[in-house]
């Protein structure tokens, strides 16, 4: 049974670059441009293995994930994040952490590093 992926980013580029990554390794993925839509459709049944979604969009993607992880505790949430190596020090992923969010990976992200990452945790 094919693992299905939700992403939710608001640029397009991103929607398209991630969807045929996504789309190549055979996922099967829904992707929404708007956090808010992404969450309606999950309330009302959407179901999904893992999340990969974008920090820097309207509502924030900490928002989107703060709520798809007290919908669904056990789910992988990945977020996509222009996070440099030194805010790490700051606190700042261990603000994502405590948001439930189970890896970030910094932008512009190496497809093979999150391939690897999602096969690991999807076991397949």
């Amino acid at each position: 049974m094919k693992k299905r992926i939700l992403h939710i980013d608001d640029k397009p580029e991103n929607k398209k670059d991630i969807g045929n990554l996504l789309e190549q390794e055979g996922y099967e993925f829904t992707s929404f441009s708007d956090g808010l839509e992404a969450l309606r459709e999950v309330k009302e049944g959407l179901l999904y293995d893992a999340v990969i979604l974008d920090r820097s969009m309207k509502p924030s993607g900490e928002k989107i994930a703060k709520e798809l992880r007290i919908l669904h505790p056990s789910k992988l949430i990945i977020m996509l994040a222009a996070i440099p190596d030194y805010l790490a020090e700051s606190g700042d992923i261990m603000h994502l952490n405590k948001l439930g969010i189970d890896k970030y990976f910094c932008k512009p992200i190496e497809s093979s590093h999150l391939l690897n990452y999602l096969k690991a945790r999807l076991n397949n």
